[in-house]
């Protein structure tokens, strides 16, 4: 962890940023993460395309794996996370899985609201 310094983001921010840089497959990126006063360079891995069935229909999505898990992290213990985000222009995050020795939690996108 370090001090905060510019594109550094919270997580729900930096799952915002992800939509905007070129995904592709094999491609890793490194996020500036603000959790509890503590900066973290969290490593992201763009790991597969797979598709989803989501409230949009079964689309193509990267999967998006940050790596918050583990020494050093922001979560100090075992676990993973996968975020779906669309190979689209909208580029949606339909979906979440967080695994933890605590648990599972997922997360699935039911509503999109179109500004007309």
């Amino acid at each position: 962890a370090s001090d905060i310094e510019n594109e550094t983001y919270d997580l729900i921010s930096g799952i915002y940023i992800l939509r905007h840089l070129p995904l592709a497959v094999g491609k890793n990126f490194v996020l500036n993460v603000s959790d509890s006063g503590l900066v973290y360079q969290i490593p992201v891995r763009v790991t597969a395309k797979e598709v989803q069935n989501t409230i949009v229909g079964k689309v193509s999505c990267f999967r998006v794996e940050p790596e918050v898990f583990g020494k050093g992290r922001m979560i100090e213990s075992k676990g993973s996370m996968i975020i779906w985000i669309t190979d689209d222009n909208r580029r949606l995050p339909v979906r979440s899985q967080i695994n933890a020795t605590v648990g599972r939690i997922e997360v699935r996108l039911r509503k999109i609201n179109v500004k007309k």
